[in-house]
C-alpha cells in the first residue's frame, strides 16, 4: 500500500496537479480579495466595468489562447527533444514580431471607437488594448513553460502578478485612489507577468543547443487543422463564459451589469477553483506515453467535477447571504434567488473545458461541436433576456446541452 501510494504522488502529473492546485489557492484568494475590494469600493455601477473589461479579455484573448494551446500541444509531441526546439521558435516569433510592428499604430487607433462598440469608459478601453497587445508578447513564454513542464516557475510568475493586481483596489479601498488606480495596476501585473515569464523560460533552456532557425511563413502555421479546430472552440468556449456578460453591460444600466457581472463572478469562481484538474488535464492528455489511460482519467475526472458542483449547489442555496456578503456587500443581495444556479452554470463550463480539451488534445474536430450551441445562445439571449432570471435559464440549458453532447461523444468512442 505504500509503495503504491509513493508511485501515485511521484507521478509527474500527480506532482504537477498539485502544485498548480496550490498556486491556483493562493491566486484564486488573491482574486477573491481582488474582487471583493473592488465590488465594495466601487459600488454595482463602476465594478460592472471590471466584470465587462475581463469578460472582453477573454473573448479578445482567444487567438493568444489558441497560439498557447497549439504551443503545449505541439511540445507535448516533441518528447525528450521540447527543450531544444524552444530556442529556434522564439527567435522566429520574436522576427515576426518585428516584421508586423507597423500595425501597433493602427492598434491603438480602434481607441477611437472601442468606447463605442462595447459601452466601456475610455480608461477601460485603453487597458483593454494594453493588456490584449503584453498579453500577445507573454504569451509564447507561458505557454512553453507548461509545456516542458516547469510548473513551479509558471505558478511563481502567475502568483507575484496576481498580487500585483491586487494592490489597485486595496489603494483604493484605503480612499487612495479610484477605477483608474485599479486598471493601472491590472496592467502592470500584466507586464511583469511577460517579463517573469521571459526570464524563467530562458533560464531552463539557457544550456540548450538551438535546432535550425524555424523559416515557416504565418500562413503555413496559422492555416493548419490544428489551430483552425483549437481557434473556433476557444472562442466558442470564451463566447460560454462571457457572452452574457457583455450582452449586460450593452444592453441594461450600469447598476444591473455590475450585479449580474456579481453573479457570473461566483460561477467563474467554481472554474477558478477546480482550473488545476482542467490544466494537469490538458497537458495529461497530449503527453503520448500516457494515451492509455486518458479515457480512465476522464471519467474520473467527470464524476469529480459533479460532485464538486452539486456540493458548491447546495452551499449557495443554503447560504446565500453569507455567501454574497463574504465577496461583497449589502449591495449586491438581490442576487439571492439566483446564486444557486451559478454552481450549476459554473461546473457545466468546467465539464465542458474538461472534455472539450480532451478532444482538442487529440486534434479532433469534435471538439468544435460546441460551435453551433453559442450560434444558438446568442440568438436565444437576444430572444428571451429580457432580466437577469431569464438570462439565468438560458445559460443553464444551452451549458447542459453542450456538455451532454460532449459527454456521448465520448462515450461513443469508448
Amino acid at each position: 500500500m505504500v509503495k503504491i501510494v509513493g508511485r501515485i504522488f511521484n507521478n509527474k502529473f500527480i506532482q504537477g496537479g498539485m502544485l498548480l492546485t496550490i498556486t491556483n489557492f493562493l491566486v484564486g484568494f488573491m482574486n477573491y480579495l481582488f474582487n471583493s475590494l473592488a465590488g465594495k469600493a466601487l459600488g454595482p455601477a463602476k465594478y460592472s466595468e471590471i466584470t465587462a473589461l475581463f469578460s472582453y479579455l477573454f473573448i479578445f484573448l482567444v487567438p493568444i489562447a489558441t497560439i498557447s494551446t497549439e504551443i503545449i500541444r505541439r511540445l507535448g509531441q516533441k518528447g525528450k527533444t521540447r527543450l531544444t526546439v524552444i530556442k529556434s521558435w522564439e527567435s522566429w516569433f520574436w522576427k515576426k514580431i518585428r516584421r508586423w510592428s507597423f500595425l501597433v499604430l493602427p492598434y491603438f487607433l480602434l481607441i477611437l471607437w472601442l468606447p463605442r462598440w462595447t459601452n466601456l469608459s475610455l480608461q477601460s478601453s485603453i487597458s483593454l488594448l494594453l493588456i490584449l497587445l503584453l498579453s500577445f508578447f507573454s504569451v509564447f513564454y507561458a505557454a512553453s513553460l507548461l509545456g516542458i513542464h516547469r510548473l513551479f516557475d509558471y505558478s511563481l510568475a502567475l502568483i507575484i502578478a496576481t498580487f500585483i493586481k491586487l494592490i489597485g483596489p486595496v489603494l483604493v479601498i484605503l480612499k487612495l485612489g479610484n477605477l483608474s488606480l485599479i486598471l493601472i495596476f491590472i496592467v502592470v501585473s500584466n507586464l511583469v507577468l511577460w517579463i517573469m515569464d521571459k526570464i524563467l523560460l530562458q533560464k531552463a533552456v539557457k544550456n540548450q543547443k538551438a535546432q535550425p532557425p524555424v523559416e515557416k511563413r504565418i500562413a503555413e502555421i496559422i492555416f493548419t487543422k490544428s489551430i483552425f479546430i483549437i481557434f473556433i472552440t476557444s472562442i466558442s468556449i470564451n463566447l460560454l463564459n462571457n457572452l452574457d456578460v457583455i450582452f449586460v453591460k450593452k444592453f441594461f444600466v450600469a447598476e444591473t451589469a455590475g450585479l449580474y457581472g456579481a453573479w457570473n463572478l461566483y460561477a467563474k469562481i467554481i472554474f477558478y477553483v477546480l482550473s488545476p484538474i482542467l490544466t494537469t488535464g490538458f497537458i495529461f492528455f497530449t503527453a503520448k506515453e500516457e494515451q492509455k489511460k486518458h479515457l480512465k482519467t476522464i471519467f474520473s475526472s467527470i464524476i469529480l467535477l459533479i460532485a464538486a458542483g452539486f456540493a458548491c449547489y447546495l452551499f449557495y442555496r443554503l447560504f446565500p447571504r453569507f455567501v454574497i456578503l463574504f465577496i461583497f456587500n449589502q449591495s449586491y443581495l438581490s442576487i439571492k434567488p439566483i446564486l444557486p444556479y451559478a454552481a450549476i452554470f459554473g461546473i457545466n463550463y468546467c465539464l465542458i473545458s474538461l472534455l472539450s480539451g480532451f478532444f482538442l488534445s487529440q486534434n479532433s474536430y469534435k471538439a468544435m461541436v460546441i460551435f453551433p450551441f453559442i450560434i444558438i445562445y446568442g440568438v436565444s439571449l437576444l430572444l428571451f433576456g429580457r432580466g437577469l432570471e431569464q438570462i439565468v435559464t438560458v445559460n443553464i440549458i444551452i451549458s447542459t446541452l453542450i456538455f451532454l453532447t460532449y459527454l456521448g461523444l465520448i462515450l461513443v468512442k469508448r
